[in-house]
């Protein structure tokens, strides 16, 4: 495979490779320039540190979150410009967002002792869940959902969905040999992922808003097959657990996303989101209080070190 040390200034379809942006386990990002349109991309290239067998894995892979992103064309599902082979190196170029993924932002509240007030949980599920649901009605299922793999955009606070690289296309099928990450797969995909229906997108993204709501996981473990097997055969503990101050609607709501059996899930993604807004409306005055998330990132440019503590007109709840 071609040397992907250092790509700046080589020339990928219509992009010129200018700076690195970010890489993963089995992938590098950068951002890439087309000077015809005048614009800025992610181009997203697979790692130069796989075996050949890994390598032929993702590179399927990669062809299918392409292939997955072309046909979806939602507000609230990243977009995708170009996708192809040069010189070795397969690459994909995204609509390049400006803003910061769901994880940082998690962290960043609990840097704070806060968590992610009410209207931003239900925003945040809101986005989601309407990129979902759309996915679903073209027959592709995430199968990846996690906060990582949400951005929330500096300038419009819209959430995207991004990562399809586990996608399965309903009509294609799937060898049902891939696996999505541990801490928010669903049960069905746990056995095997070539049982995941849509359902199993809302169990994860019932995992999210546990996380959201509560400041952790539901289940954790060093082991990711400890994990996987937790949501299997545990009951998930209640959220008010980790955060007493949940209404029981709102604990309700969540721990029906997080139903062993699918069927017994909200069957779209907006009914989980309209559930969940409804449940927030009885919740005490302090969980709609603090930093928005457009807030929270305006605070972290202006700082010059990582947050430690909340900016004054932000106090932590007493």
């Amino acid at each position: 495979m071609a040397d992907l040390a250092d790509l700046s200034g080589r020339k990928l379809g219509d992009y010129t490779i200018e700076s690195l942006l970010g890489r993963g386990g089995m992938s590098r990002v950068y951002a890439g320039y087309d000077e015809y349109l005048d614009r800025y991309a992610a181009v997203k290239v697979i790692s130069a540190d796989l075996d050949e067998a890994d390598e032929a894995e993702y590179a399927r892979r990669f062809q299918t979150e392409a292939r997955a992103i072309a046909r979806l064309r939602h507000p609230n599902i990243v977009g995708i410009y170009q996708f192809g082979r040069s010189a070795g190196i397969y690459y994909m170029a995204q609509v390049l967002l400006e803003g910061a993924d769901l994880r940082v932002l998690l962290k960043a509240y609990a840097e704070q002792g806060l968590r992610m007030p009410a209207p931003e949980i239900v925003r945040v599920v809101r986005d989601i869940a309407s990129a979902l649901d759309y996915a679903h009605e073209q027959g592709v299922i995430h199968r990846d959902i996690k906060p990582s793999n949400i951005i929330l955009e500096r300038m419009t606070g819209r959430a995207i969905l991004m990562d399809f690289g586990l996608a399965l296309s309903v009509p294609e099928g799937t060898l049902g040999d891939t696996f999505g990450s541990a801490h928010y797969i669903a049960p069905e995909q746990a056995i095997s992922s070539a049982k995941a229906v849509p359902q199993s997108d809302l169990y994860a993204l019932g995992v999210v808003v546990y996380e959201m709501a509560t400041g952790t996981v539901p289940f954790d473990d060093p082991s990711v097959m400890s994990v996987a097997l937790k949501h299997l055969n545990d009951p998930p503990p209640p959220p008010t657990v980790h955060n007493p101050d949940l209404p029981p609607s709102v604990e309700q709501a969540i721990l029906r996303a997080l139903e062993k059996d699918p069927a017994r899930r909200f069957r779209t993604g907006a009914a989980f989101a309209d559930a969940l807004e409804r449940a927030y409306e009885d919740a005490p005055a302090h969980l709609h209080a603090g930093p928005s998330i457009a807030e929270l990132m305006a605070w972290q440019e202006a700082s010059p070190a990582p947050l430690r503590t909340p900016p004054p007109e932000f106090p932590l709840p007493e």
